[in-house]
């Protein structure tokens, strides 16, 4: 026994350095993350505009929709994609809600769905760019 405040220090600088080195790692990896989910967007969109196979009941078994929407403020048309991935949906438009259900999907829409949603079923390389 030492005297109060003499003794090991409980946080090791060891400890601190491989902390900080996950940190860094796992900062990293989010960055590669973030910049690639953003190439996948951005070539979403591009599929977006292409004809596909109108999708039914829950999209069971779809990876990839689109369709078209109004907002209650206005008429114009707003085309989205949206890529399923762990059952949730993640949607193309900066506003737009992301890692809906699909019911929370259809509620989003509600009665603003102009058109089917349509299966995407053209794809490319997002390296094509």
């Amino acid at each position: 026994m030492g005297t109060f405040g003499v003794g090991p220090n409980p946080y090791d600088e060891d400890d601190f350095t491989v902390g900080s080195r996950a940190i860094r790692r796992a900062e990293a990896d989010l960055r590669a993350a973030e910049s690639a989910a953003a190439r996948a967007i951005r070539k979403l969109e591009q599929l977006a505009n292409r004809p596909g196979e109108p999708v039914t009941d829950d999209a069971d078994g779809a990876l990839v929709i689109w369709f078209q929407r109004t907002f209650d403020n206005t008429s114009r048309v707003y085309t989205y994609a949206a890529v399923k991935a762990g059952n949730r949906w993640y949607l193309t438009g900066s506003a737009a809600p992301q890692a809906l259900t699909w019911d929370a999907l259809m509620d989003w829409l509600g009665d603003n769905l102009v058109g089917p949603l349509w299966l995407a079923t053209t794809f490319e390389s997002a390296e094509d760019e």
